[in-house]
């Protein structure tokens, strides 16, 4: 409550930043940036070095045109998945019907699958739309 009402104000003054050119807003954050993985371990110049590393790897994805969230959420969640996959199906005997056995696994392919069949509806829509203005 006290933050809503300290930034109730001044939001208008600060909404501001999107008018900042990016040339001249980048340059503080990577610094910011630089010195807050620095700082988190007492000094730790291995920080610093996996942010280079990792913000190379972005602006690569970038110019590539590969969506940096998708290789986020993979990154982040990899291991994790592959770990609780592998003791499911140790679990269940090698069996793969343990994905399927359940209301709340069923609802979540159910989830996977409504998903992929509109991002692929929507790129297909996505598609028509840019050959009909690209042709006339």
């Amino acid at each position: 409550i006290l933050m809503f009402i300290m930034m109730f104000y001044p939001i208008k003054y600060i909404a501001n930043i999107i008018k900042i050119p990016k040339s001249r807003l980048y340059p503080p954050i990577i610094l910011l940036c630089i010195v807050g993985a620095f700082s988190a371990r007492s000094g730790n110049i291995v920080d610093v070095v996996t942010l280079m590393v990792f913000g190379l790897v972005g602006y690569l994805f970038t110019k590539m045109k590969i969506p940096v969230t998708t290789f986020l959420i993979g990154f982040i969640l990899g291991r994790d998945l592959e770990k609780y996959f592998i003791d499911s199906l140790k679990g269940s005997g090698g069996s793969l019907s343990v994905f399927f056995s359940r209301p709340i696994g069923n609802f979540i392919w159910v989830l996977i699958i409504v998903s992929l069949i509109y991002a692929l509806y929507d790129n297909r829509k996505f598609s028509r739309v840019n050959n009909r203005e690209y042709k006339g």
